[in-house]
């Protein structure tokens, strides 16, 4: 059987392009945590770089995958605005924009309404 038109998210994804690229082409969005902001993760940063912001998600992973500015430490939310950052960089956008944008794809993908009334999904 194929998969749903609204898979999932591949959690703090860290694999291979062209996994990412083939989940993404199934529905699934791709979760980016701490390690995107990491110096070793340019082969992550590229990835993130090729793909549209419609299929990301920003993600803590609390407490583990803290941004670089805070390795060795317990991560928590208060410290996605680094990893926001980062994605704005990679994208050359506007960290409004990212936060909108994922924000919408998490509602998308969880079917939150965000105290509307009603779901985000068309």
């Amino acid at each position: 059987p194929g998969l749903r038109s609204r898979a999932g998210v591949l959690h703090a994804f860290s694999g291979e392009a062209r996994h990412a690229l083939r989940a993404i082409g199934s529905g699934f969005f791709i979760g980016v945590a701490g390690p995107l902001t990491y110096p070793n993760a340019r082969p992550l940063r590229e990835l993130v770089q090729r793909v549209s912001l419609e299929r990301v998600l920003l993600e803590t992973d609390s407490p583990y995958l803290p941004p670089q500015s805070h390795r060795g430490q317990r991560n928590e939310p208060a410290l996605l605005p680094e990893i926001a950052t980062a994605l704005a960089d990679l994208h050359s956008s506007g960290i409004e924009a990212v936060t909108r944008l994922t924000s919408q794809n998490a509602n998308r993908l969880f079917e939150l309404d965000n105290g509307s009334g009603h779901s985000h999904l068309q």
